[in-house]
């Protein structure tokens, strides 16, 4: 019996031994690593190449959720009120064309936003209403066909 428990020890001893120096000293990848010790290896992403059509709606969305947090700032400071132009009107899912106002004329964002963003596509703009189906909601959205169909829009 005592041989077989040497035998076992031995074993794990050389397992264990091997184990660490191919994750360490060679430097081979997960899940190696965890095993010895309690620090965290990060293992780079791999990353998609993305088309023009998905970084532009991926800098539209950065834009919308900045828009979205400088109409409820506003909100915050101005005991619940929306700035003055969010008109009213219903705007539906998906947002039509024409519905709701231009955002260039929301002059109350500027101190909220500095810069009021433009569309990466020059010929259209962001646009903001009242959501239709919950009055009580503001919708903004870009006017690209790409954005619209890709279902880019924030409702807060």
């Amino acid at each position: 019996m005592r041989k077989i428990i040497i035998i076992v020890l031995i074993s794990f001893l050389v397992i264990g031994g091997s184990l660490y120096y191919f994750a360490w000293e060679r430097q081979l990848p997960e899940p190696f690593h965890g095993w010895f010790s309690d620090e965290e290896v990060e293992v780079p992403e791999e990353e998609e190449e993305m088309t023009g059509e998905q970084k532009r709606n991926k800098e539209r969305e950065e834009h919308l959720e900045a828009i979205a947090g400088a109409i409820l700032s506003y909100a915050e400071d101005n005991e619940g009120r929306y700035p003055a132009c969010i008109t009213e009107g219903d705007v539906p899912l998906p947002p039509e064309e024409e519905a709701g106002d231009r955002l260039r004329v929301c002059g109350e964002l500027r101190d909220y936003l500095g810069e009021l963003p433009d569309d990466p596509l020059s010929n259209e703009h962001y646009r903001i209403g009242w959501y239709k189906d919950n009055p009580n909601r503001v919708i903004i959205w870009s006017t690209a066909e790409e954005a619209i169909e890709g279902h880019i829009w924030a409702i807060r």
